[in-house]
C-alpha cells in the first residue's frame, strides 16, 4: 500500500499487512488505499499534498 505512512499520520488508517488494514473514518476493513480515493476524496487530496511536500 503506497503512501500508507501519510494515511497513518492523518490518523485514518490502522492495522498492518498481517491482520489487515482498517479505515477509522467508516470503521471498515479495507484491502487497498484506493478506498480513500473513492470514498473519502478530502483525505486523498490531503495525502497528495503531503506527498508533494515530502518530495
Amino acid at each position: 500500500m503506497k503512501k500508507k505512512y501519510h494515511y497513518r499520520a492523518l490518523g485514518v488508517l490502522k492495522g498492518d499487512k498481517r491482520d489487515g488494514y482498517y479505515c477509522t473514518i467508516c470503521r471498515k476493513q479495507i484491502n487497498t488505499i484506493h478506498h480513500y480515493q473513492f470514498n473519502h476524496p478530502q483525505v486523498y487530496e490531503q495525502v497528495c499534498e503531503l506527498d508533494q511536500i515530502r518530495n
